[in-house]
């Protein structure tokens, strides 16, 4: 998938995921309904989300520290496999009060700068490509509207 490509197959949806704990491994209470795509006032008409990056482009933007890598995975899935280099975690149950947080807060909670709405380099990944879509759907409403997504995430 390119920048630009929309998602298609198990990625592509139109409301919110039937039974969030199938992906997460998380108990129901901790996760919130994502929200429909037409009640996030910031995606643009004509477009097609969510907006992937391919590898090399992110292992660039990693190099040349201009992408700022935001693993959702569970903190005891990253001690039992380990991380992406250069990502920085903030597990998808937490994701939504995560980026309710003051920049002060989310420093000192999380160990990396909080990104701001507008910044054009934050990218999401997870173990499979699945949890990115409802971290996506959590922090849209914040103003994250150019975030974008690594289907590949850990397994590629």
């Amino acid at each position: 998938m390119s920048v630009g490509d929309g998602a298609t197959g198990d990625f592509a949806r139109e409301g919110p995921i039937e039974d969030p704990t199938e992906i997460s491994g998380e108990s129901p209470a901790s996760i919130t309904e994502a929200p429909l795509a037409e009640e996030v006032s910031c995606r643009e008409p004509g477009i097609t989300y969510p907006i992937g990056i391919e590898f090399e482009e992110l292992a660039e933007g990693l190099l040349n520290n201009s992408v700022v890598l935001i693993d959702v995975r569970n903190r005891w899935e990253l001690q039992e496999t380990g991380k992406l280099p250069r990502s920085q975690n903030v597990p998808l149950p937490e994701f939504k009060s995560a980026f309710a947080l003051s920049p002060e807060e989310f420093l000192k909670e999380y160990g990396f700068v909080k990104p701001e709405p507008e910044d054009e380099n934050v990218v999401l990944t997870c173990r499979s490509g699945r949890r990115i879509l409802l971290a996506w759907d959590a922090i849209e409403p914040f103003g994250y509207c150019k975030v974008r997504l690594y289907f590949g995430s850990y397994l590629d």
